[in-house]
């Protein structure tokens, strides 16, 4: 675990396993959702050579060369925009709210350059019936972020979904290579 965060260890562990080739890469890494600033720090160590931004509604300062922050709120497409123009990797780590995740996916996930990769972290909060937009499990479960992982897997399958049968010929392509998903944590390596 990053110390001063709350990431879980397995959430590092399959970081690393798409990252570790691209340590010394001079990345731009862009976090939605900051809170102490201590997963900020862990990436500019993780990346000595990678620029790192923040986006958070309170943002906390941050006396470092490479890291940056905007204020502002995950929903709020300006504040989004602030953040940059291209990035290789964007974890969005902020609200947990299906439809703002949605929006801040929608906004962001054309700046990632090819073969970078987008990260939702905490996507089980869909499955809290205590949370805002969550809902306890039942089958065909769709409620929150849940939702939204799973509407990510039919873009996954964008192609199969435009060929319509085994015989017929796909009219679309998604942008989304693939997908990686684990309990709370789903990757998407842009295409």
């Amino acid at each position: 675990m990053i110390p001063g965060s709350d990431k879980p260890d397995h959430y590092l562990d399959l970081y690393d396993s798409f990252f570790g080739v691209r340590r010394e890469d001079p990345i731009t890494l862009l976090e939605l959702g900051i809170a102490t600033g201590a997963s900020l720090r862990y990436w500019a160590e993780y990346f000595p050579n990678g620029m790192i931004v923040g986006l958070d509604w309170n943002p906390p300062l941050i006396d470092h060369p490479r890291i940056r922050t905007v204020r502002g709120n995950q929903s709020d497409i300006s504040a989004l925009d602030l953040c940059g123009d291209a990035f290789d990797v964007i974890i969005d780590d902020c609200a947990h709210i299906g439809s703002i995740a949605r929006l801040s996916f929608e906004r962001l996930f054309p700046k990632l350059h090819h073969g970078g990769i987008y990260a939702i972290e905490d996507w089980g909060t869909g499955y809290w019936a205590n949370w805002p937009d969550g809902e306890a499990y039942t089958p065909g479960h769709s409620a929150g972020m849940v939702g939204l992982v799973k509407d990510l897997v039919d873009n996954v399958a964008t192609e199969n979904i435009s060929r319509g049968s085994l015989t017929g010929t796909a009219t679309e392509s998604s942008q989304i290579r693939s997908m990686t998903v684990v309990n709370g944590l789903a990757l998407m390596v842009k295409a």
